[in-house]
């Protein structure tokens, strides 16, 4: 006899913001709708809905969520310029749809994606005013976010 489905909160609402994650940043936030996040995350059309309210209040979560992963993710890494580009490298084969999202994101509010993903994600690390950490990340970030 198959057991009753248990409700868990937690577990939908990490579902929703993987399934946006992923249909945000594969199309933009203007051809996805609820429901096909709804159903991407495997609970019901409402769901996403009940969690966030609306698509623009549940797409600023997934975009605050994949900056602070990176934001988090290189901070983790340590100081020198190697970690921090292993670290990166890490993230964009792990999770390309961060990246992708985080473009998507960026170009839409400023139109030097690479460069302010960047800046903002290594902080006051690289103040020095030489651009090879920003340049070295923003060619191993490019082709994930621009196949082909």
């Amino acid at each position: 006899m198959e057991q009753p489905k248990t409700r868990d909160a937690d577990r939908s609402r990490a579902a929703i913001l993987d399934a946006a994650e992923a249909l945000f940043s594969e199309h933009g936030f203007e051809a996805v709708t609820l429901a096909q996040v709804g159903a991407a995350a495997g609970v019901s059309r409402g769901t996403p809905g009940y969690f966030f309210g609306t698509k623009e209040a549940l797409y600023t979560t997934v975009v605050e969520r994949a900056a602070s992963a990176l934001r988090e993710h290189v901070a983790a890494s340590g100081a020198g310029l190697d970690q921090t580009i292993a670290a990166v490298l890490e993230l964009i084969v792990r999770r390309p749809s961060l990246v992708k999202l985080i473009d998507r994101q960026r170009g839409a509010l400023i139109g030097e994606p690479h460069a302010e993903a960047f800046r903002d994600a290594v902080g006051g690390r690289y103040d020095d005013g030489d651009p090879t950490t920003l340049v070295a990340l923003a060619l191993c970030w490019f082709p994930v976010s621009h196949p082909g």
